[in-house]
């Protein structure tokens, strides 16, 4: 799983990861705020991104999660302690946060007869996905918080995927960091093929998650940021129906 090169989405906010999976970075004054952190083995990436910014940990002033899976979860706890910054979840994952799931998920189990879903796995594996060290502390937030840290990140919460799903609007640079909300890439098949659910047997509540999609529906004209996939441009309106109709097929 090669690490993809640093890109700045719009100013001041940097996507970062791999093929298959995105964390993000906001820098507001001078000062970072670190979306979701891919794989564990991802470390050395953020260390190689923080010297390139000329940066240090210290300047990681907020850690936040969109969700608790092993994908988005990955060094954070490195991260905290080294930077200590507080680390923000919905407290409808905290559970999880404080004690990973260090299995594949099911719907990575149910599909690896697929040539994608099998290299996603193996990638991940090698990369540590099966030991993901617990969050030791966390702060909490609700639907609709409005959070003081670089960035200015409001939460919004739209589970099913996981029951404390959440995205975060960045109102100063119209972007919307997606987490497993909405996504750009099918991970059945590594397709591009726009806004999109994660497929079924990836969320815990899939009737919930498709529900969901109500939440995020009147954000207006975004950048989308998803957990999988590309960047998108347009009106949420537009990723929304595509995601519905995208279902239907």
């Amino acid at each position: 799983m090669t690490a993809m090169p640093m890109r700045e989405v719009v100013p001041g906010v940097y996507q970062l990861g791999s093929a298959f999976v995105n964390w993000y970075l906001v820098e507001e004054q001078g000062q970072l705020t670190l979306i979701d952190a891919g794989f564990p083995g991802y470390w050395p990436h953020f260390v190689h991104v923080l010297s390139r910014l000329n940066k240090s940990f210290n300047d990681v002033t907020a850690i936040l999660l969109t969700h608790a899976h092993a994908d988005h979860l990955g060094f954070v706890e490195s991260a905290r302690r080294v930077s200590g910054a507080p680390v923000w979840i919905h407290e409808a994952d905290v559970e999880h946060a404080y004690q990973p799931e260090n299995r594949p998920p099911d719907g990575i189990i149910y599909n690896l007869w697929r040539p994608f879903t099998r290299h996603l796995f193996t990638s991940a594996v090698a990369h540590q996905a099966l030991s993901v060290q617990p969050i030791q502390t966390l702060q909490t937030f609700r639907d609709g918080a409005k959070l003081d840290v670089p960035g200015q990140p409001v939460a919004i919460h739209a589970p099913g995927h996981t029951a404390g799903e959440c995205g975060f609007l960045l109102p100063n640079h119209n972007v919307f960091v997606s987490g497993d909300i909405i996504v750009t890439m099918n991970l059945k098949t590594g397709r591009q093929d726009g806004p999109q659910l994660t497929p079924k047997k990836f969320n815990s509540n899939d009737i919930e998650a498709f529900s969901s999609l109500t939440q995020i529906e009147q954000l207006g004209e975004v950048k989308l940021l998803p957990g999988h996939g590309e960047v998108w441009s347009g009106q949420m309106t537009d990723a929304v129906y595509h995601a519905r109709q995208y279902r239907y097929n």
